[in-house]
C-alpha cells in the first residue's frame, strides 16, 4: 500500500459519522471494536434535494464537522476530517490541491486518479467499500481485526455481507483488471489476513459462487428493511425508525463476531443540506470546476462517467 496512507486519523476514542449504507455501517463497526469509536450520526448525500445529515438533538452541522470524522462521505470543506474512497478529482490540479490535505484519507488522491487523466481516468478509480480501505489501512499498521468471516446464514456467509459493501464481486466481474490491480495495491507490505483474502477472492479464476451469494445478500438487506440493495437505511433514518437501524447494526456486528455499537436514540435530520446532479464530460469539465468553488459545497462525487453529485450547506458556514 502507498506509503503517503497515515494511520495518524487512526486513533482511539474518536467520534463519526456514517454514511447510511453497508459500506458505511460495516467502517463504524469495525472501527468501534478496534479503535473505540463512538457512532455520533447518519449520512445520505446523493445529489438530491433530500441529502441529509442525522445528527443527535443539538448538534449543529458546524459542532459536527468540529468533532466528528466522516466516514464513506467525501466533506469537501478545508475544516472537515474525512475516510473516504468516492471522491475522484476532476484533473491533475486537483489531485494536487487536495493530496495536501491531511486530514482526508481517499485512495484516488493518493494514486492520481482523476476523471480527465487518459492513464488515471475514470475507469481506474478505487472499486471496492471504504470498509476495505479501513480493513486495509488498520492491517497494515498492525491492527489486529478478528472477524468471524465463515458464519453460514443460509444462502451466504458473513465473508460474503463484508465482500457485498460496495459490491466488491459484481465490480470484479466486470472490471476485472482494475479490481485486481486494486487489490494488489492495498496488500502491498501488507500480511493482514483480511486484506490477503479479499486479494486471493478478487485473483480468483471463477467468482460465478460468490456472485449468487451476493444476490442473496441484498435480498437479505431488503428484508431487514434496507431501501436498496447496498444497504442503503436512509429510508428508516427519514422515517424515524432508529431502532430498525440499530438492529441492522446488531446484525451486521453479530454475524461477524463483533460487539455492536451504541447509537444515539435522540438523532433528528439536519435539515441543513440539498443536492443536484450536473452532466459531466471532459468538455465541460472546465465550468464544472468553476460550480465547485461555491462555499456552499459540502460534498461532490463523480456518479458515473458522465454525471456529477453535488450536495451544498443551504447557509454559508
Amino acid at each position: 500500500m502507498n506509503p503517503r496512507i497515515r494511520n495518524t486519523l487512526f486513533t482511539e476514542k474518536k467520534k463519526c459519522i456514517i454514511n447510511a449504507d453497508l459500506d458505511g455501517m460495516l467502517s463504524g463497526i469495525i472501527l468501534h471494536n478496534v479503535l473505540g469509536w463512538e457512532i455520533i450520526g447518519f449520512s445520505m448525500c446523493n445529489g438530491k434535494p433530500n441529502d441529509e445529515l442525522w445528527l443527535p438533538q443539538g448538534m449543529t452541522l458546524e459542532r459536527a464537522i468540529a468533532e466528528c470524522i466522516f466516514i464513506d462521505l467525501p466533506v469537501m470543506l478545508k475544516q472537515a476530517t474525512v475516510i473516504d474512497q468516492h471522491f475522484n478529482a476532476l484533473d491533475e490540479d486537483s489531485v494536487n490541491t487536495f493530496r495536501v490535505d491531511e486530514n482526508k484519507i481517499n485512495p484516488n488522491i493518493l494514486r492520481g486518479m482523476n476523471y480527465t487523466s487518459t492513464e488515471k481516468g475514470y475507469t481506474r478509480k478505487y472499486p471496492f467499500g471504504t470498509v476495505h480501505l479501513i480493513i486495509a489501512v488498520l492491517e497494515k499498521y498492525n491492527h489486529n481485526i478478528n472477524l468471524n468471516l465463515n458464519k453460514d446464514l443460509g444462502g451466504f456467509t458473513s465473508l460474503d455481507v463484508l465482500l457485498r459493501a460496495d459490491r466488491v464481486i459484481g465490480n470484479t466481474a466486470i472490471y476485472t483488471p482494475n479490481c485486481r490491480d486494486w487489490a494488489d495495491y492495498l496488500a502491498t507490505d501488507n500480511q493482514g489476513t483480511i486484506t490477503n483474502l479479499i486479494k486471493s477472492i478478487i485473483h480468483s479464476d471463477s467468482l460465478s459462487e460468490y456472485s449468487i451469494r451476493e444476490h442473496n445478500v441484498e435480498e437479505k438487506l431488503k428484508i431487514l428493511g434496507c431501501a436498496r440493495n447496498d444497504g442503503d437505511c436512509s429510508n428508516l433514518l427519514s422515517m424515524g425508525e432508529t431502532t430498525k437501524v440499530k438492529e441492522i447494526i446488531a446484525w451486521l456486528s453479530s454475524i461477524l463476531g463483533l460487539t455492536a455499537p451504541s447509537i444515539p436514540n435522540n438523532l433528528q435530520t439536519s435539515n441543513v443540506l440539498t443536492g443536484e446532479r450536473y452532466p459531466l464530460s471532459v468538455d465541460n469539465y472546465l465550468s464544472i470546476k468553476r460550480i465547485l468553488e461555491d462555499p456552499n459545497i459540502f460534498s461532490y462525487a463523480i456518479v458515473n462517467t458522465r454525471v456529477l453529485s453535488v450536495t451544498r450547506i443551504k447557509n454559508v458556514l
